[in-house]
């Protein structure tokens, strides 16, 4: 089996447990070192006015944005939702998604599109920096869009210990969930000696095209991207990125 004897690093701040299980079933090791940790927005503004607003629909991308939804006391709108453990975090808010997508932002938005009126209020839970496709997406349909910040993306306290450990050559493959999980480890390498290099050896896995866009900007093209944003995506992409290189 392409896994057994692999040693991997997943890099996403939470709900590795369950894809943990999955990959050590297959003969794989893995070790759970989040390199990215969640903050509020620094303008809350935004956030609290939205909390006061009516909406047709609420566009929820990430675990962390179904999350901070849930904490910001929202209870109104249909949820949309994009992958598996997004869809799970949504269930604090105490409402069941009309859409859950099993793609990236854009197909999410695909599908919002298909269940909206042309005219309807939509609010795009967003981290603070990110890519604009959904709320144009949106937008171009004829929707009214209000993309929030609802949280921010920091550095893990503790990320220098994978990347130290990725310089030390300990893994043969990573996983990178988002743009952010990538650009932190990396940040943490950059004093360290020989990471570069390790990093470059390394099977590199990425969730969707965004991410698979932020490792080739950088240089380092991912070996597999996941189809989909699920576990069985995730597990997918490791076998595609390791069927045909032996284990060194």
């Amino acid at each position: 089996m392409s896994l057994e004897g692999r040693i991997v690093l997943l890099t996403r701040p939470a709900g590795s447990g369950p894809l943990a299980a999955r990959l050590a079933a297959l003969g794989a090791r893995v070790v759970a070192r989040p390199t990215i940790a969640f903050g509020p927005p620094r303008d809350p503004g935004p956030m609290r006015a939205a909390a006061a607003q009516a909406y047709d629909w609420i566009a929820v991308t990430s675990p962390q944005g179904a999350r901070a939804l849930a904490a910001s006391g929202i209870a109104r709108g249909r949820v949309a939702a994009v992958g598996e453990g997004t869809g799970r975090g949504r269930r604090g808010l105490g409402l069941p998604p009309v859409v859950v997508g099993t793609g990236d932002a854009a197909s999410l938005a695909t599908l919002v599109r298909a269940g909206a009126r042309p005219g309807e209020r939509v609010l795009v839970v967003r981290p603070e920096t990110a890519r604009d496709v959904l709320p144009e997406t949106l937008e171009a349909a004829g929707l009214r869009v209000d993309a929030v910040p609802f949280y921010c993306t920091i550095a893990a306290p503790d990320v220098a210990e994978p990347a130290q450990r990725v310089a030390r050559r300990e893994f043969h493959g990573v996983v990178f969930s988002s743009p952010s999980t990538f650009l932190r480890l990396r940040e943490a390498g950059r004093e360290v000696a020989g990471f570069n290099e390790a990093l470059g050896q390394l099977r590199r896995v990425v969730l969707g095209v965004i991410t698979a866009g932020a490792l080739e900007k950088a240089g380092l093209p991912p070996a597999a991207v996941a189809e989909r944003p699920t576990d069985e995506g995730v597990i997918e992409a490791l076998e595609r990125a390791f069927s045909r290189e032996s284990l060194c």
